[in-house]
């Protein structure tokens, strides 16, 4: 779609780096548009609602309100995960 738009307006899409959902579909379709050279980083937001969606699968919504050391955790897995985002978009299959 940006490719596309950029060419209507006589411009050339031609970024270094994009950032996108942790979704391998999307991962793929940058990489198949823009070429295997574009940096892929997965977006902080979305990997924060991956993890919010997983305590909640988990059952772990009490404990999580209740308990620090949960927030913790749950906040220092997101900053390793979001520090190794191009590393882990390149490997991500969820």
């Amino acid at each position: 779609m940006v490719v596309h738009a950029t060419d209507v307006m006589g411009a050339t899409a031609d970024p270094t780096t994009v950032i996108c959902d942790f979704e391998a579909a999307a991962m793929n379709a940058v990489r198949t548009v823009l070429g295997e050279e574009v940096t892929i980083q997965g977006c902080f937001y979305h990997l924060c609602q991956s993890t919010w969606r997983k305590i909640q699968e988990l059952g772990l919504v009490g404990d999580y309100i209740a308990r620090d050391d949960i927030k913790l955790f749950a906040g220092m897995l997101d900053a390793r995960r979001s520090s190794q985002s191009t590393t882990y978009a390149r490997g991500c299959s969820t």
